[in-house]
Formats: structure tokens, sequence, C-alpha cells
């Protein structure tokens, strides 16, 4: 349990890493949030659509909402936020059935 009461993984939750650093073959690689963010939503749709066998299936909207975390507060809102998203997601204003 982390200090907002959910789970971690194991390997995030002491584990201190600036974002957008890689290492690939010893060297060091620098990335924006969008690049990472684009990369991440390619490689799970991919995924998802593999094991759901729905090639070329959206499965992400379109865009995403940066924020900065300032404050221990603004952390646990935000992951009470991603963890129950899902539960209410067919009636979020920006779903579309595809």
């Amino acid at each position: 349990m982390n200090r907002c009461g959910s789970q971690t993984h194991p390997y995030t939750e002491n584990h201190p890493y600036t974002s957008g650093e890689f290492i690939n073959q010893n060297k060091m690689l620098s990335y924006g949030l969008p690049e990472i963010v684009r990369a991440f939503k390619s490689f799970s749709a991919r995924r998802i659509n593999q094991i759901k066998n729905t090639h070329g299936v959206a499965v992400w909207q379109r865009s995403f909402y940066d924020h900065i975390i300032w404050n221990e507060n603004e952390l646990c809102n935000i992951s009470l936020y991603i963890q129950t998203n899902p539960e209410i997601w067919q009636e979020d204003q920006y779903h579309r059935t595809i």
C-alpha cells in the first residue's frame, strides 16, 4: 500500500527516476512527455488488440491531459481517479464508441 491507500507496483513505489530517461545500449536517451505517452499508448493499444484479436480498433481517447503533481493530496486524488475511471468510462462525456 502507498500513502494514498492504494496498491503500487513494487518497482515504482520507492524508485526515484526522471521521466523520459531510458537506457539503450549504454546510451542515455531523453524524451519529452508527449513522446513517452504516444509510445505507451501505441504499444499498449497494439497489445490489447492482439490479445482481443481486434486489429486496428482504437482503445484510447485522442488526447491526454498532463498535470504537474504538486503535493501528496493531488497525488492521492489523481491516483483515485485512475483507479475508478474505468468503472464510469461508458458514461463519460468524452468516451465515444468506435
